[in-house]
């Protein structure tokens, strides 16, 4: 259960990085910097939300 936490988190910052990045960038170097971290993030996350779903399903 903590790690499926975990990875919710993990997913929801990811998220806010993508939707937050015109806002971030003004303070930080480039929006299309946020942009990429925020996919990268929310793609691997997602994946491992998915992935401990189903292997917790299958025990």
């Amino acid at each position: 259960m903590a790690k499926r936490k975990i990875w919710i988190i993990l997913f929801i910052v990811g998220i806010v990085m993508i939707l937050g990045a015109s806002e971030f960038s003004r303070f930080l170097a480039s929006e299309i910097n946020w942009y990429t971290a925020g996919v990268i993030l929310s793609a691997i996350s997602g994946l491992g939300l998915l992935f401990e779903m189903y292997f917790s399903r299958n025990k």
